[in-house]
């Protein structure tokens, strides 16, 4: 799901993502769903955008290091705060590793990064401050 939402008259594109784990009988569909974020985040060039949530994967996967190479940054790793678990929420932050991500176009400047527990699932939620420069248009 996606949406354009105006901030403060400029239009900034919203999109979720949630690709499958990759497991093993199903790393095709984790790849190609991880691809398609690629496109989309390509497609979005010169449109400040943020594309957030649950990737299953990390830093450390290159299909997801693939969609930073669009241009879009880890807003967790702008703050400071790149690379902190965010699953699995019950041994986090002594194991796991951060496959919940807040990606964001250079529009943005992220001031403040935050991993909070939840009760009821197995991820920690993102909570990300931004800031959407001025732009033309």
């Amino acid at each position: 799901p996606g949406a354009v939402a105006d901030v403060r008259g400029h239009g900034v594109r919203l999109q979720l993502a949630h690709p499958m784990p990759p497991l093993p009988e199903q790393l095709g569909l984790w790849r190609t769903e991880l691809g398609r974020l690629r496109d989309a985040a390509a497609e979005a060039e010169g449109t400040p955008t943020v594309l957030a949530g649950d990737f299953n994967a990390s830093q450390d996967h290159a299909a997801f290091r693939r969609i930073l190479d669009t241009g879009l940054h880890d807003a967790a790793r702008l703050a400071g705060q790149d690379r902190t678990p965010s699953w699995p929420s019950r041994t986090t932050p002594v194991f796991g590793t951060q496959i919940d991500h807040v990606l964001v176009s250079r529009d943005f400047a992220a001031h403040r990064a935050r991993f909070l527990d939840l009760a009821d699932t197995d991820h920690r939620a993102l909570v990300v401050d931004l800031t959407l420069h001025a732009t033309d248009g």
